[in-house]
Parts: C-alpha cells; structure tokens; sequence
C-alpha cells in the first residue's frame, strides 16, 4: 500500500483560490477557514534559488544587422498551495504573461546574454487537502466568464472528441450522479486503463492510448480532456517537485473547477493507496496554471509552451541563425523551517488517538460478528512503534522476535498486519478503517490480544500501522524457547510477584523450555515477590539434576538441545 511519488520532465501550465483565515484542531494542525472546501496545512518554508549559467554560444548570423535573444525563467506566485515572498534577482524584469495571473523573469540582450542569472525567494508550501464533506450541492456552470471560455472546450488542441476519450468518458458518466463523481469516476478509469511511463514528451491521445500511458504530462492531457468533454472547466500546472533529497524533478498535475467551491487539485499519475484526487502533497512548486502563454516580443505575439525551466529563444528580422545557445540552469532549495506534521503526528496524545481509535475499531467489527474483543497489549504495541520507525528514520530493520524477548514478551501464535497510508494525514481513520474492515482475519478466534504500533514519517509523508495479534504466554510461564534465543544470547526477565509455581527441569542449570520465572524461584534469586534475573542462553547439556527448592519441583533429565543460567541482575 505504499504510495510511489512520480516526477517525470516535461514542459507544461494558470489562477487562484484565495484562503485567508486560519485555525488549529486539537493538535495544533493548520486549517482553513470554515466557509471554504479548500484546506492549507503544515507549511514547510523554503529558501530557493536558481542559478542559470550559459555554458555554449556558438550562434552564427547570417543576416544584416543584429538579433535579440530573450531568456525566460519560471517563478511562482503566491496562490491556494503556496506563499511566496520578495524575488531578488542580479539582472532581468520580472513581468506577467499577458494572458494569465503568472510571472516570469524575462532577459533581453543583442546578439548574446548574461553570462550568469540567478533568482531567489522564499516560499512556504502547503499540503491542500479539499473537504469534500463541504460540497453537498453541485452548482450550474456560468459559461458567459472568460475563464470558463478559456478552460472549458478545445482550446489549446484538447482532444475532446477522440473516440477512446468519448468512449473513457461514458463509461464515467453513466455512473455518475454529478459533475464531482464523473470527475472522480474519471480518475478510477484513467488509473486503470493508462500507467505512468517515462516517454519524455506528450504524445497525441492516439500515442497515448496506442502507448496505454505516458509520463505525467500526457496523463494530465487525458484527464484534462476527460473534464473538457463534458463541459467542466480543467487546466494543466506546470511545475516541480522537492524530493527527498532536496532535489528539483519536473512535474506536471491538473485542476477541474466546480462552481462556487473553486479548483480542484488531482494528480492523475500519482499511484497510491491514497488517491491524489483533492490532494496536494506539498512538496511542490506550480509555475504556470494553463498550457501556453502569450507573450508579445517588439509588438509581435508570440506562444510559448508553460515554463519549468528557464527557456530562450531568438528573434530576428531577416537572414538565419545557426549553432547552439545552451544553459545549464539548477535550483537550489534550502528548508528554512520544518513542517510541523512530524511533531503534531508523533506526539504521545495523537499516537494514543491513533492507536485507540484503530482498536475500538477492531473490537466494534468482532462485536458485530458476535466475537469477543481482544485485549490490548502496549509493551508489545511500543515494540511495533519502534520497528517501524527504525525502518523509517534509519532504514533498520529490527528483528520482531528479538524484539519481543527484550520485553520478554511470548506467544503461542502471532499473526501481523501493515499498512503504510502515504499522504493521508486529512481523513486518515476513513482510509485505515476501509482496509481493515476487509481484513477477514481479524474474525479468527485463535488470538486473543492485539497491539497497534503507528508512527508518521515526515520524510514521505506516510502514516504507518503495524497491528499485531497473538496468544501472549504468561509472564510467569515465558521460557527461553518460547522467545527462540540462540545460544549466548544475554537478557534481563522481569518476573511478576505471586509468579506461576510451573514445573521445571535442572539445578542451576535449566533445559530451555522451562518457565523462567519458576527457575529463578528455585535457584533463590528472587521469592514469590517477583523481581528481575539475568538469563544467559547456554549449550544444550547430557543431564539434568532434579531437586525440589524453595517451594518449586524440578525434575531430572537427559540430554536436551539447549539449556539457560541464571544470575543476579
């Protein structure tokens, strides 16, 4: 269930959702006013910087006179998914496009350009989530605005009469009640039919369907073209996401608008357990919100494709260019201040919630089959927590059964079950519960106790179940076998006071299937009040001496595989 994050290179894309007012839930998380569907929280601030250098110039021109060559980069502005702060820039002007809300620092020269540009703001990103509890009534279109003229249809070469998207697009009509399911019902099909695949271009709806996929931005084309068809308003974004390596990758998602409630993020070739209908994750920056701009260069308009990197071009009245005019250009991201998900998620309280609710969960889907609810183990639940978080801060895998034996926790059978729900942070308990709901084991009544381990990793953003059940033994009867240490293992057992008075094997040394607790009582290391031994894991021995001590019965023996000792603590 774990999600993939896809970045493919692309070229692609335009307006803005303005959401103002802010509070906090119970755990301090950033929310949006009341009255809006769209929900910014947990900003990460960015410092960024994009450095363009020029590296050939081997233009040649043939005509008279002299040529200009204009040099494009992309910047973002402030928008529903992030803030952006004053640009500083060595050289250039930064303009808007002429037919759109967006920006772009554009350099002019003749006949070469600066050497060096370089461009840098700070930008807090927001992971966006859109309430789709909020939207119980679906809105008429007004088609007389000129955003609806400009998003709606097929403008800028979308496809809306190709067969395979007429064909993809009954199919999610036809089980549809509005405008928001089709579009939901679209996302469905287009992830089951089209894969992300790393072509590097667009292609045309009969490459992409010919190719059953495409990268990013073609999956974007298709969904785009899906709304357009049935006359919702959908947009292309142009822009990059922030990996976990601090990292620029290309990238491309989409926009439908409903009316009244405003636009809606979906990120067709994202794959997860999550979908990325409604959600954006936060970890990305949107240049352009369209397919092109227009740009009028000495009176002349001119289209450009959506920028994510700095682009140039020449322009010239008469003769040729030949050659090669080439930047590398790199942007730089430092995190001025963290998100603060990590902190809110991983609290003790919000473990705790987590932790809770995930069980009463369980215990109500036994109640409803007439099953008896589990009981709730926390030491073994605090040993799952940590598994699991190893494996995400260190990429350490920790072994659950010497894990277990730490806490010297045993069990006549053990059953487990893991979910990594990545990006799911808004609505998490509908995710968790839908998949638990389906899992039948849960009914077995071979097991008796369940623990609940989660943690959140900041770095992917998923939140991570790990739910166990099993058969605890008894503290007291807890044997080295039952923990299966291998020979020389060392531990602390931690015996409860009135222990078990089990029967046993061996003086001083004992076989490895007797109860430890009973073993310490009889060697004299603690009395009915409990306490604590060390145990040492030891070769198997030919005989066993049998006595009774200290009110326990050992009982002689031959040879056996394994054997234990014990001492002070």
């Amino acid at each position: 269930m774990k999600k993939s994050r896809v970045y493919a290179p692309i070229s692609c894309m335009f307006c803005i959702i303005a959401v103002s007012v802010f509070l906090t839930d119970d755990f301090g998380v950033l929310l949006s006013n009341d009255n809006s569907v769209i929900i910014r929280r947990f900003p990460r601030k960015y410092h960024v910087k994009l450095d363009v250098n020029l590296d050939k110039n081997t233009f040649v021109y043939t005509g008279n006179g002299e040529y200009k060559v204009t040099l494009l980069c992309p910047i973002p502005v402030s928008n529903q998914y992030h803030d952006v702060g004053p640009i500083k820039t060595n050289q250039g002007e930064i303009i808007k496009y002429d037919n759109a809300d967006d920006r772009v620092l554009e350099i002019r020269g003749i006949n070469k350009l600066p050497d060096r540009v370089t461009i840098e703001y700070d930008i807090s990103i927001y992971r966006v989530h859109v309430d789709f509890d909020k939207i119980t009534k679906i809105y008429d279109y007004d088609k007389t605005t000129a955003e609806y003229k400009k998003n709606s249809g097929d403008t800028d070469g979308y496809e809306i009469n190709h067969p395979e998207i007429l064909k993809m697009s009954e199919a999610a009509w036809t089980n549809s009640k509005n405008t928001l399911e089709y579009a939901r019902n679209c996302y469905r099909l287009l992830q089951d039919k089209l894969k992300w695949k790393n072509t590097g271009r667009y292609g045309t709806m009969t490459e992409i369907f010919n190719n059953s996929g495409g990268d990013c931005g073609a999956l974007s084309n298709v969904f785009i073209t899906l709304m357009r068809t049935r006359g919702i308003p959908a947009r292309q974004i142009a822009g990059g996401g922030i990996n976990n390596k601090l990292e620029y990758e290309t990238h491309a998602w989409t926009e439908f608008y409903l009316e009244r409630y405003g636009w809606i993020p979906v990120d067709p070739s994202m794959t997860s357990s999550i979908p990325y209908f409604g959600y954006f994750s936060g970890y990305m920056l949107g240049f352009y919100r369209g397919v092109g701009f227009i740009r009028n260069i000495d009176g002349k308009p001119e289209k450009f494709f959506a920028l994510q990197l700095p682009n140039h071009f020449a322009s010239y009245t008469n003769g040729n260019i030949t050659g090669t005019y080439h930047y590398n250009s790199k942007f730089t991201f430092s995190i001025v201040q963290q998100s603060e998900e990590g902190k809110i998620y991983n609290s003790q309280e919000y473990t705790e919630k987590r932790t809770n609710e995930a069980l009463q969960y369980v215990n109500n889907l036994r109640k409803k089959k007439g099953k008896a609810p589990y009981t709730f183990s926390g030491d073994l639940s605090n040993v799952l927590r940590e598994k699991i978080k190893q494996k995400a801060l260190n990429n350490i895998d920790l072994d659950l059964t010497s894990e277990m034996a730490r806490i010297n926790y045993a069990s006549n059978g053990f059953w487990k079950w893991y979910a990594d729900f990545a990006d799911a942070d808004y609505n998490l308990d509908r995710h968790v519960f839908e998949s638990l709901k389906n899992e039948e084991s849960l009914y077995d009544d071979n097991f008796s106790e369940i623990s609940i381990g989660y943690y959140y990793n900041s770095i992917d953003g998923g939140h991570t179940y790990s739910i166990a059940r099993s058969n605890p033994v008894e503290k007291c009867r807890v044997t080295v076998k039952n923990l299966e240490l291998p020979v020389g293992a060392e531990f602390l057992m931690k015996c409860p006071a009135s222990g078990c008075s089990d029967k046993i094997w061996g003086t001083d040394i004992y076989t490895y299937d007797s109860p430890i607790c009973s073993a310490a009582v009889h060697s004299g290391l603690i009395d009915k009040g409990g306490g604590s031994v060390k145990v040492k894991v030891i070769p198997g021995q030919k005989k066993y001496t049998g006595i009774e001590r200290n009110g326990i019965k050992s009982i002689e023996w031959g040879e056996y595989e394994r054997s234990y000792s014990l001492s002070k603590e």
